[in-house]
């Protein structure tokens, strides 16, 4: 809604003469700044909200038959909580009034017989807040558009200074979304894991490009401790930016380990998920785009280093969503995680040596079942279990 568009006011009483009164005093008083429309009860009014949620006022008698005015109430800050709630009253029920503005978030108490005075200064001030709310709402629309505008004039000036810093950066974004939507993130937590991931080195463009196109053992001292420490410099220059306040902090722990060696030595729970995200995420990106390691390769390192750099869980759903894009390479699962349709990729022995399921077995519901009663009397050799997934036929 913007600023001038009229308010919209839902007048509902089961007593319609009364409901008409109160919409020819709006009316009058405010003209083309008001539409009004009059209901006579409660479940046709809940029916009217939800077809036409824009409401911004609504006006209720107390004591109707059916849904009273309290249910109705009720029910539209639950279901419609930024529609302003007023209640028409001429009952002298001190506990029921009591429970509605405790529970309904009322707004306005209108006593009958209904005076235009008292009705108008209820209906003023709700104007009024609502305007300032829907200024707010514009300025800072206007502000985040500006915000996203900035953005857009950073990433530009990224990919001129450094195209491959900013290939980089892009590909691990991208590569941070499809492991969020796996984790059923918000969209709100999506866009600050992306901003992140796309920020997050911005302080290497700056440094010599060997920084971050050289395997980290191979940097000279001075170097090296520029990219260990980049994390922190990219969340620093970021530090006048209030928005980025969340993105910041992710960019900051990204580099942390899940055992704690990282250099702010936290542990496990005390890294924020995002982070743990980017960690990874980017650590492949980088191995791959930067560094030129296969991607195989980059793939078995993440594993080697689950529960150590990399959170455990994180890595079987990293794991798998690379591999489904790479089609059929072999990557580890537990065998508590192996799903029908999964296609082994090598042989599965038992502590005899013998073949308890050959490569190339397509998983079902059975043989996941006697798998797992095996593994629970006699646990397999390997913790992982290695299997391939491959895409379906189109």
């Amino acid at each position: 809604m913007k600023t001038k568009d009229p308010i919209k006011v839902l007048i509902v009483d089961d007593t319609f003469p009364i409901a008409k009164i109160i919409e020819r005093l709006l009316e009058e008083r405010y003209r083309s700044e008001i539409i009004c429309f009059t209901l006579s009860d409660g479940a046709a009014a809940v029916k009217f909200l939800d077809e036409n949620p824009s409401v911004n006022i609504i006006i209720t008698d107390f004591k109707m038959p059916g849904m009273d005015g309290i249910s109705l109430l009720r029910n539209v800050s639950a279901f419609h909580p930024d529609t302003r709630r007023v209640l028409i009253s001429g009952y002298a029920d001190i506990e029921n009034l009591t429970n509605a503005l405790n529970e309904c978030g009322i707004k306005g108490f209108i006593n009958k017989p209904i005076q235009s005075s008292q009705l108008y200064t209820i209906i003023d001030l709700l104007i009024t807040d609502i305007r300032l709310s829907n200024e707010n709402a514009e300025l800072q629309e206007a502000t985040r558009k500006s915000f996203m505008e900035l953005l857009s004039l950073v990433y530009d000036i990224m990919s001129e200074l450094s195209p491959r810093l900013f290939d980089y950066s892009v590909h691990t974004a991208g590569l941070c979304a499809k492991i969020a939507a796996e984790y059923r993130m918000s969209t709100e937590e999506m866009d600050v894991l992306a901003t992140a991931a796309r920020l997050h080195a911005i302080s290497l463009l700056g440094a010599e490009e060997k920084t971050y196109t050289m395997p980290l053992t191979n940097l000279p001292r001075e170097l090296r401790q520029v990219y260990l420490k980049y994390p922190e410099a990219s969340s620093e220059m970021l530090k006048s930016a209030p928005k980025l306040e969340k993105e910041r902090e992710i960019i900051r722990l990204h580099h942390e380990n899940i055992d704690g060696s990282g250099l702010f030595k936290m542990l496990g729970e005390e890294i924020p998920f995002s982070a743990k995200i980017l960690r990874i995420c980017s650590f492949y990106c980088s191995s791959v785009i930067l560094l030129g390691t296969g991607k195989e390769s980059v793939m078995q390192g993440i594993n080697s280093k689950s529960g150590k750099f990399f959170d455990k869980a994180l890595v079987g759903v990293f794991l798998r969503t690379v591999s489904i894009e790479m089609g059929s390479m072999s990557y580890p699962v537990l065998v508590c995680d192996i799903k029908p349709g999964m296609k082994l990729g090598m042989n599965i022995y038992s502590k005899t040596g013998g073949v308890l399921l050959p490569e190339g077995t397509i998983f079902n519901n059975i043989n996941i079942k006697r798998l797992r009663i095996y593994n629970e009397f006699s646990p397999l050799k390997e913790i992982h279990i290695v299997i391939k997934t491959e895409p379906e036929a189109v």
